[in-house]
């Protein structure tokens, strides 16, 4: 989980099917666990982990974008450090109150069709995980029934280094 949900990998000998857990060059499309059971950062980093840990020993992974590649924890390093790199400025730029559409176009910049669609949804994924984490808050709870926008605003300045926890406790089942 955490890419979208039911996502699987599977081993033969020392080959990793892992799909679109881990691309190249970018971090795999995040839907907030709000709307994604199972899916949103914290899922994605938790079954990154998993999938590190269970692969060990593979030589080859291939994915469902671009070439087989033989280093797989130097790619998910990259994806982290590429979601973190995100991350850092939504809390930037949530220095002052915005909405996750303003927020997305000030980290992504403008998108049109498809992937307008997708880079709104993976902003949803960080300001949602940044609430969770309370790094960000709410700020016109009083103007929501009223049709507003939900606008976030960070509490803090948050070094990158604090925007994951060092480690993790996840459960899996």
């Amino acid at each position: 989980p955490g890419h979208c949900p039911g996502h699987v990998a599977m081993r033969v000998d020392d080959v990793v099917f892992c799909g679109d857990m881990v691309v190249e060059g970018v971090t795999p499309h995040l839907a907030p666990e709000s709307i994604n059971p199972y899916g949103g950062v914290d899922h994605y980093l938790a079954s990154l982990a998993r999938l590190e840990r269970w692969s060990e020993g593979a030589r080859w992974f291939l994915n469902g974008h671009n070439d087989a590649f033989t280093n797989l924890a130097e790619r998910i390093e990259a994806t982290r450090q590429n979601l973190i790199r995100r991350m850092s400025r939504a809390l930037q730029v949530l220095a002052e109150p915005l909405t996750i559409a303003e927020v997305c176009s000030a980290v992504y910049g403008e998108m049109s069709g498809y992937n307008q669609l997708l880079v709104i949804e993976k902003t949803g994924a960080y300001v949602e995980y940044l609430y969770e984490y309370g790094m960000v808050e709410i700020v016109n709870t009083d103007e929501l029934e009223q049709g507003s926008p939900v606008r976030y605003r960070r509490l803090r300045e948050i070094p990158d280094s604090e925007i994951f926890p060092k480690e993790q406790k996840y459960v899996f089942i």
